[in-house]
């Protein structure tokens, strides 16, 4: 069930219609967003959001489930979840915090990598 809600919740966020909103943007991400992009650069919400609203499409359009690679949702501390992937190039975790009874987006890392993680056996 963990991993259902956040799917779903971390795809709405790579769909144009939430990024092209200011304030659907804004209700996602939380007062203390910051973000490492995998260019090594650190944003800042205001950033981020003013970088997303220039240009809301992504390189490759939307996302589908299928796209977010070894997809996994851990619970990390009461109502904090880390969600990692890979997505096109990049292996991307996000930090989800629970904030008056909604869950918003504290915290987002893509570090570039040609596939998706090895696993250890």
């Amino acid at each position: 069930m963990l991993e259902e809600d956040f799917l779903s919740l971390e795809l709405s966020h790579l769909r144009f219609d939430l990024r092209s909103s200011r304030a659907r943007l804004d209700a996602l991400l939380s007062e203390e967003y910051f973000e490492f992009g995998r260019s090594g650069r650190a944003y800042s919400k205001v950033e981020i959001v003013a970088q997303v609203l220039a240009d809301p499409v992504l390189p490759g359009g939307d996302c589908s489930a299928s796209d977010l690679v070894e997809f996994r949702a851990m619970l990390v501390a009461p109502e904090v979840v880390l969600v990692t992937y890979w997505l096109r190039g990049a292996l991307r975790s996000s930090l989800w915090r629970r904030e008056a009874r909604t869950w918003r987006i504290l915290f987002h890392q893509g570090t570039p990598a040609a596939g998706p993680p090895v696993r250890a056996e």
